[in-house]
């Protein structure tokens, strides 16, 4: 059960668009976190803290966390091995919950915005979506989500 809530929390924080979706595309959604989450938390254990900041919209600061998120992120298929979003990818899988090509595009646009935020070579994955789910959560008002 911790486990799931800790995919949930992530999944809320990072996915607040999802109010646009059917239930049954938001269950789609949330089992590909729970099943990302369950093979990520073994390696890279989180605090009940880093739930109650997922669940604020804040990012935790725990290395665990960091390390966590960049886990269920590459495992989902929305950042690549270093870190950096893989826009094809993501775009590629929200093609099959979105139904209209008008949320597609803003879903490009967003991660768009955000892909800068992991390209840089000097950190490494796990700092990098620190800044990612910050550009997520400063840009999400902006795009509707």
């Amino acid at each position: 059960m911790f486990k799931t809530g800790i995919c949930v929390a992530m999944f809320v924080s990072i996915l607040e668009f999802a109010t646009c979706l059917s239930d049954d595309n938001k269950l789609r959604i949330q089992s590909t976190f729970v099943s990302a989450g369950e093979k990520c938390v073994t390696e890279h254990p989180i605090t009940e803290e880093d739930i109650t900041a997922f669940k604020e919209r804040r990012f935790p600061e725990s290395t665990g966390a960091a390390c966590f998120s960049a886990c269920v992120l590459t495992q989902i298929g929305l950042l690549d091995d270093k870190g950096a979003i893989s826009a094809t990818t993501a775009l590629e899988k929200a093609k099959t919950v979105f139904d209209s090509d008008e949320e597609l595009k803003v879903v490009e646009e967003f991660l768009t915005t955000c892909a800068k935020d992991g390209e840089s070579d000097g950190e490494n994955r796990c700092d990098k979506v620190k800044q990612i789910f910050k550009c997520f959560v400063d840009n999400s008002e902006k795009f509707g989500f």
